[in-house]
């Protein structure tokens, strides 16, 4: 997504137009995207779940995979899924917030039966770093960088990853 700096409205419209034509499939295929409930403190400085959420869903989308019909929220995802967990660290006073970036790549089991819904842990990769407070302003540029940086790294192995997951015979 282009980053530009402006206001929250200006934001979601260029969100709104960059999310349009997205490809959306049934709930029973595609990929279910899944970001962690955030601190009180980093959303009142302007970091949402929605905010992420939007980002993460746009780069996928335009780079071709399917993404599911989006549900009710959930605190577990249905499978398979790309989940994103931020934390940032807000000490009081201090002007650096360090944060943790873990996205991981959720497959469910081929098995039948009753441990068909077994969770498989494919892919998973963190990122830290800090971001800078001043007065009631944030930058959450590194943020969405890291953000960033970990989506173009599992969109590159996402293939290698796919072909991989596929059963022998089907490869043929």
């Amino acid at each position: 997504m282009k980053k530009t700096r402006g206001t929250a409205a200006g934001w979601r419209l260029q969100t709104l137009r960059a999310t349009q034509g997205r490809r959306r499939t049934p709930e029973a295929s595609g990929l279910e995207v899944w970001v962690s409930l955030l601190g009180a403190e980093a959303e009142r400085y302007g970091l949402t779940r929605e905010r992420l959420l939007a980002e993460v869903e746009y780069r996928l989308a335009r780079s071709g995979i399917p993404l599911r019909e989006p549900g009710a929220p959930r605190q577990l995802p249905d499978l398979p899924c790309l989940g994103v967990m931020v934390q940032v660290q807000t000490p009081p006073g201090d002007p650096t917030w360090p944060f943790d970036i873990e996205m991981f790549y959720l497959g469910g089991s081929p098995a039948k039966g009753p441990w068909s819904r077994a969770l498989h842990l494919e892919w998973c990769r963190e990122a830290r770093g800090v971001v800078h407070h001043h007065g009631r302003e944030v930058n959450w540029q590194p943020l969405y960088e890291d953000l960033g940086c970990l989506l173009e790294e599992f969109l590159g192995e996402h293939q290698i990853l796919q072909a991989e997951l596929l059963p022998s015979w089907a490869a043929h």
